[in-house]
């Protein structure tokens, strides 16, 4: 439901505000995660539908968000599998609500599918690839491995959107 919210956002909101914004909430919830520390209403499962409204927004806005999730789903303790299975079928379904919607509001340029057909292969080699490394981690190296991921993702998007400015 929050992704045609996320098209939306893209056609009116700078998007390097949005990912410089989105990025230290990402790393507050890290840190959260990392020191327990306590969230209101984080552990109740009714917390998931306002952030999977609000990922899915950010998600189509940005490319980011699904750390977000992802956080939420370690901070209520959530196993391996079942945290992959449910981030695979909540991006399943935003990718193609967001697919369409880029598709009404005409944000589709031949550049932009030119660049998602080039990078169609790498991403389907990427997916074997993990899940390969993935099935050997136990629980505590995979939450250590999604930690690390998440926070070093989220400092180079920092980064990049904080101290690279556009050239035009």
């Amino acid at each position: 439901v929050g992704a045609p919210i996320g098209v939306l956002a893209l056609s009116s909101v700078p998007e390097n505000l949005l990912r410089i914004t989105i990025s230290l909430l990402i790393l507050a919830l890290t840190a959260c995660v990392v020191f327990r520390v306590q969230i209101p209403y984080g552990r109740s499962e009714n917390t998931l539908i306002p952030v999977g409204f609000s990922v899915g927004a950010l998600v189509i806005a940005t490319g980011m968000g699904g750390p977000i999730l992802a956080l939420m789903m370690l901070y209520k303790a959530w196993s391996a599998e079942m945290l992959r299975g449910a981030l695979a079928l909540f991006f399943l379904l935003i990718m193609v609500t967001g697919a369409l919607g880029y598709g009404v509001t005409g944000l589709y340029t031949a550049e932009r599918v030119g660049l998602i057909l080039l990078v169609i292969v790498p991403v389907l080699f990427g997916f074997g690839l993990s899940n390969m490394i993935v099935d050997r981690l136990d629980e505590r190296r995979f939450r250590h491995g999604v930690i690390a991921f998440i926070t070093v993702s989220s400092l180079v998007v920092l980064g990049r959107e904080m101290f690279v400015w556009p050239v035009d």
